[in-house]
């Protein structure tokens, strides 16, 4: 190092930091502190003067002047856009302190906010710079600065710097989120863990639902505590549940009385009659399309008009008279659509600021396994009509009494005599609701002969959680393979 680079290096010594730059070969950079906190490099050790003699011994640091600046809080670190219902203001606090590590008052702080825009502000309101602002620490080191969201949704990072005779040292605060902080109808889904349960025969037999929300801008950690209620028609569930960090409310639904509503009276098998609906509701706001961005329903813009939830007992896709329905209004019946945009800050009037939002759910509660077919395709007689070297289709299918498919894991198995099997031979049920549950196989002429083999096939049926009934136990047809 040449003399002229010590000389600076001594001189910002003298003056509380090191800060270097552009020395050449043997320049030094500052050293980082603590996460978040740039504060003076080491001090240097003593060595020989320019003469006889020890040297100056170590260098003192001046004290008074700033030595650092570190994040210490932003209180809420997560807030909702403007006119959402949620916290709009986020206080962020730094704290200065000179090179010795003792809080400095008085020091001037800058500040910088980096953010999704569309109103989002920091320091004095319509100032006319809404991404700058200045404070003064006070006498324990402190300075804070307000952040105000906007109309729109995204990540804001606030950067603090304080200049002293040692240099400029900055810090940046952790990342706080602006949300749209109310469910939207537009990021909200219902489901179970389990859709298919063997209600009609079994008493707390237990399924997991969830309600999945989201703001209008995806967002779904600005909701963690937001309730979500349920209903059902047949067993029961939880009332409520507050959402997790994740948007997730879950709750139980149970097997039990009372069944789901007899839509028809069999026969015929109706598989409305082991249907159960189920729904989840929240306060929120209507699905928009937002034309132009600007985070914002506004006039014109296309939206989704919701009726008062309600619980479809008759599977009809219609509010019926009778049917148990969430009065939003208060009016003492169900109201359908009101033809406006309902949601925070909602411009017309008629509109609810605080709508219920909510979302339907199928379940089946099943029986016993009592009904199962094994026919021919086209029908023959017999059964079993193989043709020399040919082939031949069956049908089968398995159903409950209301011709609900089983539940899931049941397994049914096809065995033949006289032929080869093509196709699945067995098969694992899926989680389904509806049915009956229908396949197919084949039956080949594998070994052609001139005279006609005796030929069978049979179908049986197994389940973990209901009762198999003749035939499904053991279902078997007959004929020859020609």
């Amino acid at each position: 190092m040449n003399k002229l680079g010590r000389s600076v290096i001594a001189a910002l010594l003298f003056a509380g930091a090191l800060v270097v730059a552009g020395c050449g070969e043997d320049d030094t950079t500052a050293s980082p502190g603590t996460p978040g906190v740039f504060g003076p490099g080491p001090t240097p050790t003593p060595g020989p003067g320019p003469g006889p003699g020890p040297g100056p011994g170590p260098v003192p640091v001046v004290p008074g002047a700033a030595g650092s600046i570190q994040f210490i809080s932003a209180t809420p670190n997560v807030l909702g856009v403007a006119g959402s219902g949620q916290p709009t203001t986020s206080i962020i606090t730094f704290l200065v302190a000179d090179a010795t590590s003792t809080p400095l008052a008085g020091a001037p702080v800058a500040f910088t906010m980096i953010g999704p825009g569309s109103g989002a502000y920091i320091g004095t309101p319509n100032d006319g710079t809404p991404t700058t602002a200045t404070g003064t620490t006070d006498a324990s080191g402190n300075v804070s600065v307000i952040l105000n969201s906007g109309a729109a949704a995204g990540p804001a990072t606030i950067t603090a710097s304080v200049t002293s005779t040692g240099g400029t040292f900055l810090t940046s605060a952790a990342v706080i989120s602006i949300g749209g902080a109310v469910p939207s109808a537009r990021h909200f889904s219902f489901a179970a863990t389990r859709l298919n349960l063997p209600g009609l025969v079994t008493v707390g037999f237990n399924t997991t639902v969830s309600a999945f929300i989201a703001d209008r801008f995806s967002n779904f950690n600005v909701l963690q505590g937001t309730q979500v209620s349920f209903f059902t028609e047949a067993g029961s569930v939880d009332t409520s549940a507050p959402t997790d960090a994740t948007g997730i409310a879950t709750v139980t639904l149970r097997t039990q009385d009372p069944d789901p509503v007899q839509v028809a009276v069999p026969p015929p098998a109706d598989q409305r009659n082991g249907w159960v609906t189920a729904i989840a509701v929240v306060r929120g706001e209507e699905s928009f399309t937002d034309l132009n961005a600007n985070g914002l329903y506004d006039l014109g813009e296309p939206f989704t008009d919701e009726e008062e939830p309600y619980v479809d007992a008759n599977d009809n896709g219609v509010f019926d008279p009778g049917e148990q329905f969430v009065d939003t209004n208060l009016n003492g019946i169900h109201d359908g659509p009101n033809g406006v945009w309902d949601g925070p800050g909602c411009p017309q009037a008629g509109c609810n600021p605080s709508p219920n939002i909510w979302r339907s759910l199928r379940l089946a509660f099943t029986g016993n396994i009592v009904n199962c077919t094994l026919t021919s395709t086209p029908p023959t007689a017999p059964l079993i009509n193989v043709p020399n070297g040919g082939s031949q289709t069956f049908n089968f299918s398995v159903s409950d009494i209301n011709g609900n498919a089983p539940g899931p894991g049941t397994t049914v198995s096809l065995a033949a005599v006289g032929g080869t099997l093509q196709g699945l031979a067995s098969v694992t049920l899926p989680d389904i609701v509806g049915g009956p549950y229908t396949g197919s196989v084949t039956l080949v002429d594998s070994a052609p002969t001139g005279s006609p083999t005796p030929g069978s096939m049979t179908l049986t049926v197994t389940s973990n959680d209901v009762v198999v009934v003749s035939p499904c136990t053991s279902l078997t047809i007959n004929g020859t393979v020609n």
